[in-house]
This record gives C-alpha cells, sequence and structure tokens, in this order.
C-alpha cells in the first residue's frame, strides 16, 4: 500500500517554524492534496484568519458549498472544514497575550494521519535547516502509529508534484539529526519507545542512540521521573535548548494525542500532576508505573499539535473548544485547555469529522461567541 498524504504547495518555507523561536509564531499551514480517487480537504478552509468558524458536511449541496467558499464534494465522503484561531487560554478570539492555536479538521481518519506526517516533515525539514537538529516527541497509541506514513513512499502523482513544486518531503530530511522523545512512558515496559522503534524510527534511519527512551530499568516511577529529566537537561543546547522564559528544555515540536476523557500524555483530568506542571513527573499505581512529561514541558515548545480521531473523542473535544464546562468543572478536568503560551506556535488541533461531530455551528457564515470559563 502507497502513502497517500497531503503535501504543501507553500514549499519548505511554510508550516511551523521550528528554531530559532520566532517573535511571532506562525500558524500551521496545509495544503493538502491527494490521490484523484479520494476527496480532499480545500487547503484554503485551513488556515484563513477568521474570528469564528464554519463547518459543512457532506449533505450539503454544491451550491451551498460554492457559497460558503468551499470545494464541492467528490463522492459521498464527507468534507469538513474550520478555519479559526483558538488562543491558548481556552476561548476563540485574537487575545494578543493568548496561545497560537488554531483547529484543522480532515474528512477521515486517513486523511488525519496524513497531515500528521506533513506537520513532522515541514517541521524537521526548518529545524534542521536552522539549527542542524530536530526534536520532536510523540505519544504513544494511534498517534503514534500515524508516522508510520513518513516511511511510506508518495503516490506518483503527489511526489512528481512534490518534485516539481520543490515541496519537502521525507526523502528530503536527513533523519540522522532528529531525536525522538516520549511525552509518557510505561516504566519499565518503554511500550510506547518500542512502537516508535517498530513504526517508524527504525525505517528512517534515525539513530538509536537518538531515541531517547527510559533511562534505566528501575520500576520506580520517581526514579524514572529523575533519571529522564536529568537525561534531557544532559543534552545540552545544540539539541536541547532552554526556553527564554521558563528555563525547561525546549522541543521543537510536541505531537499529542487526546484521550477520550481528554488526557494528554499521562496528565489525566484533575489529577495531581496536571495541577503540578513541572517537568517530568511520575505516576504510581497498583495497575502501573509511568511516567510524563509536564504540562509546563509541553508548553516550553516551539511548536505543538494535537490529533484527535473519532466519535468517542466528540463529547470531549464540544466541550474544550467550546468551554462548555459543566458545573464545578475547571481546566484541570481538561488538560488540553492548560497548553499555550505566548511563544508558542500552538496547540493546533488536527481533528477528523468524526471528532468535531458534536461542534455545534448553525450558522456556516456566524461567528462563534464563547465566554470565559
Amino acid at each position: 500500500m502507497q502513502r497517500v498524504r497531503p503535501v504543501s504547495a507553500g514549499g519548505s518555507g511554510s508550516g511551523l517554524v521550528a528554531a530559532p523561536r520566532p517573535a511571532n509564531p506562525p500558524r500551521l499551514q496545509l495544503a493538502c492534496r491527494r490521490r484523484a480517487s479520494s476527496t480532499w480537504v480545500p487547503s484554503d478552509g485551513l488556515n484563513s484568519n477568521v474570528h469564528g468558524a464554519r463547518a459543512r458536511a457532506s449533505t450539503s449541496s454544491s451550491a451551498s458549498a460554492s457559497a460558503s467558499g468551499a470545494a464541492p464534494s467528490s463522492g459521498g465522503h464527507a468534507e469538513t472544514w474550520i478555519a479559526s484561531e483558538f488562543d491558548g487560554e481556552g476561548s476563540l478570539g485574537d487575545d494578543e497575550e493568548a496561545g497560537n492555536g488554531s483547529l484543522h479538521v480532515f474528512e477521515n481518519a486517513e486523511a488525519l494521519a496524513e497531515a500528521v506526517c506533513e506537520v513532522v516533515e515541514m517541521c524537521a525539514f526548518e529545524s534542521i535547516k536552522a539549527r542542524g537538529a530536530f526534536t520532536l516527541v510523540v505519544p504513544g497509541g494511534s498517534v503514534a502509529k500515524m508516522l508510520k506514513g513518513l516511511t511510506m513512499p508518495l503516490a506518483p502523482g503527489d511526489a512528481k508534484m512534490a518534485k516539481e513544486q520543490n515541496i519537502v518531503t521525507s526523502k528530503d530530511i536527513d533523519w540522522t539529526k532528529v531525536h525522538v522523545f516520549f511525552a509518557n512512558e510505561r516504566v519499565p515496559a518503554r511500550k510506547n519507545e518500542k512502537l516508535a522503534r517498530e513504526t517508524f524510527t527504525n525505517a528512517l534511519g534515525i539513530p538509536p542512540a537518538n531515541v531517547h527512551g527510559l533511562v534505566s530499568e528501575t520500576e520506580d516511577a520517581e526514579v524514572a521521573a529523575k533519571e529522564y529529566e536529568a537525561h534531557l537537561l544532559s543534552l545540552g543546547p545544540d539539541i536541547l535548548p532552554p526556553n527564554e522564559e521558563t528555563g525547561l528544555p525546549q522541543f521543537d515540536l510536541v505531537l499529542l494525542g487526546m484521550g477520550a476523557d481528554a488526557h494528554i500524555g499521562s496528565l489525566y483530568p484533575g489529577s495531581k500532576q496536571t495541577r503540578e506542571g513541572g517537568c517530568i513527573l511520575g505516576l504510581s499505581s497498583s495497575a502501573k508505573n509511568s511516567i510524563t512529561m509536564g504540562v509546563d514541558l509541553f508548553n516550553s515548545s516551539l511548536s505543538l499539535a494535537l490529533a484527535v480521531s473519532g466519535t468517542d473523542k466528540a463529547s470531549t473535544v464540544s466541550r474544550i473548544l467550546q468551554v462548555d464546562l459543566l458545573d464545578g468543572e475547571t481546566a484541570y478536568d481538561y488538560p488540553p485547555l492548560m497548553l499555550g503560551a505566548p511563544w508558542l506556535s500552538g496547540p493546533q488541533w488536527l481533528l477528523d469529522a468524526d471528532a468535531v461531530s458534536e461542534l455545534a455551528f448553525a450558522d456556516p457564515d456566524a461567528e462563534v461567541e464563547v465566554d470565559d470559563p
């Protein structure tokens, strides 16, 4: 099976800029182009600086699609798109002091996976060009499996277009200069590290030493957390420079998934670790021990993206993006609401149509008014 994924018409200069830290972090730019047999998400709907949001389902007619600015659907596939600005404080808006987030919605999980690969490629190329290294934080589970696409060849049509338009692809990246880290990890099972090696790092030729897993075989989560934090700090500024504002290690790109309960990494709703922030935290339980990066470390990155897929996440996505919290709930109950900083390009939300199926947009051209929690 050939890899089919979007390539950016903006070339190597578009997308999430990795280093050095920009004064005004750019927003993610994607021009999703796929094989003619597949429905594609209009590129002009992905990065418009629009206050509010628009959505269109496959039931819309071609005429109404043209009126709303979206391309007509080919076939019966859902073709939903949202263009908006999402500030890191939990509301749609234009707060200059908040984060620099945005929403990007793709018609299905396959298209989402393709976009995730493009984000990694663009960030890797820009970072290596700027400073000779690229640092990537990955989760486990379905999002890590999406990165298999990095190892797969482009469809012939996309490969030809990429060459003609000087578009960055996996072949343009020196993978020996890439360093991979883990948002969370089972102690001492190394579950996420094993998945990453099997899925993409070995096939891409990323040196084994550049895949930064647990330091030892300890079963003590607190010890493992301290060891991993010390390892990050030992790598030095050529690989992990300190963030100018927080002093914590600064990754070029943090890629996260989200559970149906809104957890990211091993930061669970309302947990002690979620409230603490911090760098690397240990979690001990009778069922399993693990370590996780803290909110402060996530927010010290240059770019951050969340990839979310499936109807089981739809209710949670709706509550987070519309800040529709229940009585007594706070941002601690929805860890993604804690992501965002003025220097951070993100959180960039990459979602499929199922994940946004419970978002309410009555009027495609109406502004979305959201009150602060």
